[in-house]
């Protein structure tokens, strides 16, 4: 597996996530909310960008990219994503515990595509309590399973 390949794509990823949570960094800035708000983005942008550029350091041997390197790519990138898209949450003080928050909102509504739907999860009103069940735990840990049994394949 072509090791260095796959950290600079993932780097280049993480800078263009990193990039785009600029957007409501600025729009918290715009409307001149509290510093927890602007905090609660500048700090994964900052993990972001820098973690992507230190990955994008290694150069790798070769440039080709192959089945197994893409599966394991498109997981990475699917939980990079959640890691960070879950910290403004935390920081804000909107989900108070982390864990909460990657299962409510980053793995729950990103990996399942909303297909959970009435259960309280993706609701970004303050005043509302989220609550993931057991059987929403279940179906992320049903997707990783997934994704794990089709890497571990040899024919692929």
């Amino acid at each position: 597996m072509n090791y260095k390949k796959l950290g600079k794509i993932l780097g280049k990823i993480m800078v263009m996530e990193g990039v785009l949570m600029l957007i409501p960094l600025l729009v918290s800035v715009i409307y001149r909310e509290p510093n927890k708000n602007v905090l609660a983005f500048g700090v994964p942008v900052i993990a972001l960008v820098g973690i992507g550029f230190l990955l994008q350091i290694p150069r790798p041997k070769r440039e080709t990219l192959y089945q197994r390197e893409g599966f394991a790519l498109t997981a990475l990138v699917w939980v990079v994503m959640a890691v960070f898209g879950a910290i403004p949450f935390v920081i804000n003080g909107e989900i108070p515990s982390y864990i909460d928050a990657l299962f409510a909102d980053s793995l729950i509504v990103g990996i399942t595509l909303g297909s959970i739907v009435g259960s309280g999860v993706g609701s970004f009103l303050p005043h509302e309590e989220i609550e993931v069940s057991k059987k929403d735990k279940a179906k992320i840990f049903n997707n990783f399973l997934f994704i794990c049994i089709t890497q571990n394949n040899n024919n692929i």
